[in-house]
């Protein structure tokens, strides 16, 4: 008899760096990758792994994608159709079934939910892609006249059983994202911080005892808005005072769509007693810090009461080192820790792939870019006393030019990143630091590109509002970006007057824009003194030697009627 076992595996992965939650990786981007273990998924791929479209209301857009079977001896039969996606609490993109929504996904506001899915139709929905062959499909997206703002809905693929197939039958379905921002009125952006919280993490066969950490945010506005978030804690001691217990702990960026409410979550590698803590949660949304959150909350570990070990607050001098090298050569540097804690901790030094360059590719793949195997670490593990500081140096052996990966794009810089891991004498975690490693070839002409992707102008309160520019660094070497925000009036036969310029910020905006990283910059803007007309919008990034830029610039339409200001995108885009 045969068997029907019916297989969905949704594969996700974010645009961004993401750490590990408590309940598996935390996903909050909107790439999908289409990997999986079993060789009928492993050998089909569908490209892009995210549809992202922008246009005028009341206009049709016509998207490609790609389906491909990579095994060479049976073919693959297909289905399509499009559906409703949302965010479930963890940031993971979810088919949406109204009839089963769960603890995990609950959290979404459907009444604010922004679905795209009834303006697309697809080329056709049975394909059949022959051993080792690929297809190109089309899908129409007929944008409504009153649309605005952000869309979403997903293509799902799925593989059916190959007809005649006996046993157990296994189906994979793919499911790609298509995000859609529609030009017009500026959407009001309301992403807020709601709680933050501790989280006791049982001791499991592949992880010891250990506490999370949990912030809770919403998006009650009309924006697809990328977060930044970070939080600290500290132990309130029973007899007075706090004791610092982690500073600036980074959580997992990503993005939310409209109406989701998300658990971002991280294991802080510590179990931490019974008692009260306070933890201070902050955010930034799309570069914009929002309003923070400060709670003490009682916390309750069933096998542990006392005082916690603080955060070992490691510091590293310098924490770049950059070295110019001839490929088949050796270099060195020393680099000093510091242990500003009160005990005793021990020390591992690990080289890796930095997490900009982690599973990212263009032309050049991260790896092929990334120096990691070429750094040791001497001594690569050593305890430091309280309040201590031990030297360690850090050997970099460049291979010689011919073993070097070949690639057709000349690569002038190669990277690593030292993490240095800290333990208290019970093994439990004194916190982490990094230092980053530059390699530089001798006598080579880098030669940086970054690309504008996209400026958005979002609603805050009143006459104020928010202006994003996105850019990423599409090159193989790291720059060092100050982006300026500028708004010129638009008058007769495109003469322009200048109105205004501003710095446009970013929490990490003086850290190096690494190769394939994409970063938000973000400034307000007051439209109340500035008149009703026609304005051009721009936001310009400065990198690299001699004046290095690029500008991307939009038309905007401003117009003020009952004491309130409405901005409008106009219908093109303008180039630099």
């Amino acid at each position: 008899m045969q068997k029907n076992l019916i297989v969905k595996s949704n594969c996700q992965q974010s645009s961004g760096a993401m750490g590990r939650s408590f309940f598996g990786r935390v996903v909050l981007g909107i790439a999908m990758v289409m990997a999986f273990s079993l060789d009928a998924s492993a050998q089909f791929v569908v490209q892009p792994m995210q549809i992202v479209a922008q246009g005028r209301r009341g206009t049709i857009l016509r998207k490609v994608f790609k389906l491909e079977n990579r095994d060479r001896f049976e073919s693959q039969f297909v289905t399509m159709e499009v559906v409703d996606l949302i965010q479930g609490r963890d940031g993971s993109w979810v088919v949406l079934d109204p009839d089963m929504l769960t603890q995990a996904n609950n959290g979404i506001d459907l009444s604010m939910h922004s679905s795209c899915k009834d303006w697309i139709l697809i080329g056709r929905t049975d394909v059949e892609v022959p051993a080792y062959e690929f297809t190109q499909e089309s899908m129409q997206i007929r944008i409504p006249p009153k649309a605005k703002g952000f869309y979403c809905a997903g293509l799902k693929v799925s593989l059916e059983p190959r007809p005649g197939l006996g046993g157990v039958v296994v189906r994979y379905d793919f499911v790609v994202p298509i995000c859609i921002s529609v030009d017009g009125p500026a959407l009001r952006a309301n992403v807020t911080l709601d709680s933050v919280d501790l989280k006791y993490l049982e001791a499991r066969e592949n992880q010891r005892e250990s506490t999370g950490l949990i912030l809770t945010v919403k998006n009650k506005g009309g924006t697809y808005s990328k977060l930044s978030p970070m939080a600290s804690v500290w132990q309130v001691l029973p007899e007075g005072g706090t004791r610092l217990m982690k500073r600036d702990i980074p959580l997992p960026e990503g993005h939310i769509i409209p109406g989701a409410e998300l658990e971002i979550a991280v294991n802080l590698d510590s179990s931490f007693p019974s008692g009260t803590y306070r933890i201070s949660g902050r955010l930034n949304v799309d570069g914009r810090r929002v309003k923070p959150l400060t709670k003490e909350i009682d916390f309750v570990n069933p096998s542990y009461t006392g005082v916690a070990h603080m955060d070992a607050a490691m510091r590293l001098v310098p924490d770049n080192i950059d070295l110019t090298m001839t490929p088949g050569t050796a270099s060195s540097q020393i680099i000093t820790i510091h242990n500003y804690s009160d005990e005793d901790i021990v020390v591992k030094a690990i080289p890796v792939i930095p997490d900009a360059l982690a599973s990212k590719f263009t032309t050049v793949r991260g790896e092929d870019i990334a120096c990691a195997d070429w750094v040791e670490i001497r001594p690569n593990e050593l305890p430091i006393r309280a309040g201590g500081e031990r030297k360690v140096s850090v050997v970099v052996r460049m291979p010689k030019a011919e073993q070097l990966p070949s690639l057709t794009e000349d690569i002038t810089n190669y990277y690593a990143s030292v993490k240095l891991y800290g333990f208290y004498r019970d093994r439990t975690s004194a916190g982490m630091t990094s230092a980053m490693v530059n390699v530089m070839k001798k006598g080579a002409a880098p030669m940086p590109v970054v690309k504008d992707i996209e400026l958005t102008l979002n609603a805050l309160e009143e006459t104020r509002f928010q202006l994003v520019g996105v850019f990423a660094n599409i090159g193989t070497i790291h720059v060092t970006p100050l982006c300026l925000g500028r708004i010129e009036s638009e008058g007769p036969i495109g003469a322009r007057t200048l109105y205004g310029t501003f710095k446009m910020v970013n929490e990490d905006a003086d850290r190096a824009l690494m190769p394939f990283e994409t970063r938000e910059f973000s400034a307000e803007i007051d439209f109340d003194k500035i008149p009703a007309g026609r304005y051009i919008v721009s936001a310009r990034l400065d990198y690299g030697p001699l004046g290095t830029n690029v500008v991307i610039q939009k038309p905007y339409e401003v117009f003020k009627q009952n004491g309130e200001t409405l901005i409008f995108a106009m219908a093109e885009t303008l180039g630099p």
